[in-house]
């Protein structure tokens, strides 16, 4: 195809030049033939001895005539071969640029998506958002009790009642000295024992009204059993505190040192399976959940009653 290309080209580039050489090579055999043409010659002869170059010019022409235009619609048909390949080509490598393309846009959009996620959880972390969980207690107690062992500072806890530490609390209960411990729990007969904070988050909350209603009073109990079980040198060392909050249920918040595990309470979901935040200190959250803290401790909550930690009651 090559070789066909190069002969096709040749011939078409000095087409011209053969059309004026065959011209000027039928005229001067025209000429020479008029001049060497006999003056005796009958005319026939001599008429057609000069039209003869004019035959042979045209019959030159002629056929250089359709030698181009051979040479012509080989090169329409080499030239559409030519243009049918090239744009087979220039699909291929319009398909490959376009596949390369979405590659590039893929990668860019998984970077863009990490750079988003980067950037949310810096914003996150800057205000006091570090981690969390898709429940708090119950389903996490290992992360709980793992920190409660590990804490070398204090501990504080905002709760309803902590009925999933009842049921465990010989693990929560070691004794750890130097540490304090101070526990917050909703008061179930605040405002008023027949209208408590506690029926009315029991009764969103879907669960057992007897459960929560007797909840403190069933951690208090656990606790004074587990105190009195102590040696005297450890019960002088030991530094737990419960109180009674009377406010309306904010948050659940368990403080172990520097971080603070909390959570909203939610209608209709138990808020032993509702997600947990964390949040470390010198963030604005550490700050205000502290703070909260503080308030319920100090200002808004009393003491249990006493009998509540007679461990001889049913």
């Amino acid at each position: 195809m090559a070789q066909q290309k190069t002969a096709r080209g040749y011939v078409r580039k000095y087409r011209w030049a053969a059309y004026f050489l065959a011209l000027v090579i039928c005229t001067v055999l025209g000429v020479v033939l008029w001049i060497t043409t006999p003056p005796t010659a009958d005319a026939v002869d001599r008429l057609g001895t000069r039209l003869a170059p004019g035959f042979l010019s045209a019959a030159i022409v002629a056929f250089l005539f359709l030698l181009s235009e051979w040479i012509k619609t080989g090169d329409d048909e080499l030239g559409k071969q030519e243009s049918a390949e090239a744009d087979d080509k220039m699909r291929e490598s319009i398909t490959k640029l376009a596949t390369q393309v979405e590659a590039q846009a893929a990668e860019i959009r998984v970077l863009r998506a990490e750079l988003d996620i980067d950037g949310r959880a810096k914003d996150l972390a800057r205000v006091g958002i570090t981690g969390g969980y898709g429940g708090r207690i119950v389903p996490n107690e290992r992360e709980y009790l793992q920190r409660y062992l590990n804490a070398s500072k204090g501990v504080d806890m905002i709760g309803l009642d902590f009925s999933s530490i009842t049921r465990n609390f010989a693990s929560y209960s070691r004794f750890r000295p130097g540490i304090r411990v101070r526990v917050l729990m909703l008061d179930p007969d605040y405002p008023a024992a027949a209208s408590s904070y506690v029926g009315q988050r029991t009764t969103e909350e879907r669960q057992p009204r007897p459960r929560q209603v007797s909840g403190a009073q069933l951690f208090c109990q656990n606790f004074a059993r587990w105190r009195n079980e102590l040696p005297a040198e450890q019960q002088g060392a030991l530094d737990y505190s419960i109180r009674l909050y009377q406010t309306l249920p904010a948050i659940h918040y368990v403080r172990y040192d520097d971080e603070i595990l909390f959570g909203p309470y939610l209608i209709e979901k138990s808020s032993e399976n509702t997600f947990t935040a964390i949040s470390n200190s010198g963030t604005p959250i550490f700050a205000q959940l502290t703070e909260h803290f503080e308030a319920l401790w100090t200002r808004w909550s009393r003491p249990p009653n006493d009998d509540w930690f007679d461990i001889t009651r049913p």
